[in-house]
């Protein structure tokens, strides 16, 4: 009878350890680059749903406000792979387990500054979750892009924002399919 006791007693003992490894998550970085405010909004929505951190990119040398100036720049940031200097950084990412990076989609894949932002860590062992908003032409080869530059993360699937389209309930679906909450 003793030894039942005991071992009842370990068993209830053991509880509070294992709901609390199940309960217990790593933190949670929103990152992004925001031009005109979408992928703004759509970052903001992240953070408010999973209880993240939330770091906007910005650059040192502001993008022009016209498009076709805009769409100029970037091509030919991209294809001499320039990485525009950013006004800040986080300090580190060795806090965080998922990162969450957004960016808008400049000639089918991630701005810049991103590429600015990615090339500053090492994201071995981490998990990115890339998103983006777009004006219609969907996510390019952006999630691929991201991929080649995070050695050693695993990455789960992104999502792409039609515009100023993305509702929180889109964002909550994603979020729930990813398995991801508060």
């Amino acid at each position: 009878m003793g030894k039942i006791v005991l071992f009842v007693g370990l068993l209830f003992s053991m509880m509070p350890f294992h709901v609390a490894a199940q309960n217990t998550r790593g933190k949670t970085l929103v990152v992004f680059f925001s031009q005109t405010g979408n992928t703004r909004s759509v970052g903001k929505a992240i953070q408010e749903l999973t209880g993240g951190e939330l770091f906007e990119l910005r650059v040192v040398e502001p993008y022009p406000d016209d498009y076709h100036a805009i769409r100029a720049r970037a091509k030919a940031e991209q294809e001499k792979d320039v990485r525009p200097e950013l006004i800040s950084l986080p300090q580190s990412i060795a806090s965080y387990d998922t990162i969450f990076i957004g960016s808008p989609i400049w000639n089918y894949t991630i701005a810049q500054p991103v590429a600015t932002f990615l090339g500053k860590f090492d994201f071995k062992g981490k998990t990115i979750i890339p998103f983006c908003t777009h004006g219609g032409g969907g996510a390019g080869h952006s999630s691929s892009d991201i991929a080649k530059r995070v050695h050693g993360a695993k990455i789960l699937e992104g999502y792409a924002f039609s515009g100023s389209k993305a509702d929180k309930k889109a964002i909550e679906t994603w979020l729930r399919k990813l398995k991801i909450k508060k």
